[in-house]
């Protein structure tokens, strides 16, 4: 189902459509909602802001689970999963097996380091993060704030969640994959 055929009323507020359609169909000006992904907005705007005639503002919200979310590195026991979710953001799953350091594969970045910030939660097990200026240890059950310059070194397998910049995330997680090649 297209989600014009779902709502056609005047621009008030929309209740959560779910769009399980067909992705190729396209809404309004032919941005996709992305999978798992619900159209919430819908309030004409004008560019001010202040609400007469103009543009339409429409958001989609996300989610995703680990099993959703596609793998885009494995090996050696590592496994990176990640899926932009929007507001130029990436979730990803990441699973580190005791040992894996990812420092050899980091080598060819600026300072030999990911320069993509994270915002995330460590799930499982305990890692240390390698900077410039010195290690960092955290544990399971911690959230964290990674800014740029890091490398990160399982203690003990360990699971994550992190949210990052999808360009920045991308540009790294792109390195990565020739490293490992």
């Amino acid at each position: 189902m297209k989600i014009a055929d779902a709502y056609r009323g005047d621009f008030e507020c929309l209740r959560k459509i779910n769009t399980q359609y067909d992705l190729d169909n396209s809404f309004r000006d032919n941005r996709d909602i992305p999978p798992g992904g619900y159209l919430v907005g819908g309030v004409k705007r004008a560019q001010d802001g202040r609400g007469a005639a103009g543009r339409e503002e429409w958001l989609a919200m996300t989610a995703t689970t680990r099993g959703e979310t596609p793998v885009v590195i494995e090996g050696g026991g590592v496994e990176l999963r990640m899926r932009d979710v929007g507001g130029n953001m990436t979730a990803a799953f990441a699973h580190f097996p005791k040992g894996a350091d990812m420092r050899p594969v980091c080598k060819g970045l600026p300072d030999d380091l990911c320069q993509c910030p994270h915002w995330g939660y460590l799930l499982k097990g305990s890692l240390k993060m390698r900077t410039r200026h010195g290690d960092e240890p955290y544990h399971e059950g911690q959230a964290f704030y990674w800014p740029p310059g890091h490398a990160p070194e399982a203690l003990e397998d360990c699971e994550y969640v992190d949210f990052s910049p999808t360009k920045e995330f991308h540009d790294v997680v792109e390195h990565i994959k020739v490293q490992m090649s």
